[in-house]
């Protein structure tokens, strides 16, 4: 940061402060009388593990915790107080910036994806690495944060693809190997091994419920529910509020109802 940017930050926070520190609260306390009322509270995570600073792939990684773990050190609440973890995960695989990303592909698949799914920076406009879900990683994070639903994300992406992809192992030096381990040293030399799927070939963006899915993406969905042995309680195909499909029978479907 240069001098006099630092100078306005200064300026800015000495301006506001009265105004913050008025509204400044012991988060443990306020967190939880609200529980006490009978309020439910919704804690909101961003990123991934891969790049959380205990858990990541040092030194790729982000100057704060991103796995579950930080609802409890950040906001004070006891976690066990935590009734539905959530995980929120792309139908594809994308990262911003450097560090180890074994799905990736460096041609055309890589730029559909990229293209198609919007895949640049929200702040930056810097676009995003792009490949097929890598599901070896996905696994890991699923047992890290103890998920218990998981949400597919950009379904309608992959909506023009003939073949979709997955990467259900990675291979290093000779051997196939099954279980993620988060050393970028080790990442960087493995490959991906995919199994591919028939693509649905047909628009999503007006299916009104997860039953009206293809039976090609809801055999896709079922297979990384599968493989992550963890609910997958929804998937959304489109960006508004209401383009989440949440599955009949499901714990996410209790917690969207409440």
């Amino acid at each position: 940061m240069d001098e006099d940017q630092a100078e306005r930050d200064l300026e800015f926070l000495t301006r506001h402060r009265e105004a913050l520190l008025e509204r400044s609260a012991d988060s443990m306390r306020l967190i939880n009388s609200f529980l006490a009322d009978g309020y439910s509270v919704l804690f909101e995570g961003a990123q991934g593990p891969l790049i959380d600073l205990e858990h990541g792939i040092y030194p790729y990684v982000t100057t704060s915790p991103t796995a579950f773990y930080s609802v409890g050190s950040g906001s004070g609440l006891d976690p066990a107080a935590v009734q539905n973890r959530i995980g929120v995960l792309k139908v594809y695989q994308t990262m911003v910036g450097n560090g180890a990303f074994v799905s990736e592909d460096h041609g055309e698949l890589g730029g559909r994806l990229q293209a198609a799914g919007g895949e640049f920076g929200t702040t930056t406009g810097r676009p995003r690495r792009c490949g097929w879900l890598d599901l070896v990683h996905s696994r890991w994070a699923v047992e890290l944060n103890n998920y218990t639903s998981v949400v597919l994300t950009k379904l309608d992406v992959l909506d023009s693809f003939e073949r979709i992809g997955v990467c259900v192992a990675y291979e290093s030096e000779g051997e196939l190997i099954h279980e993620f381990r988060p050393e970028h040293r080790f990442l960087e030399n493995c490959k991906p091994v995919f199994r591919y799927f028939d693509g649905w070939q047909c628009s999503t963006r007006d299916v009104t419920s997860f039953d009206e899915l293809p039976e090609a993406a809801k055999d896709f969905v079922a297979f990384v529910g599968t493989y992550l042995e963890t609910e997958i309680g929804g998937v959304t195909k489109g960006p508004r509020d209401d383009d989440m499909l949440v599955r009949t029978g499901t714990a996410l479907e209790g917690v969207v109802q409440r």
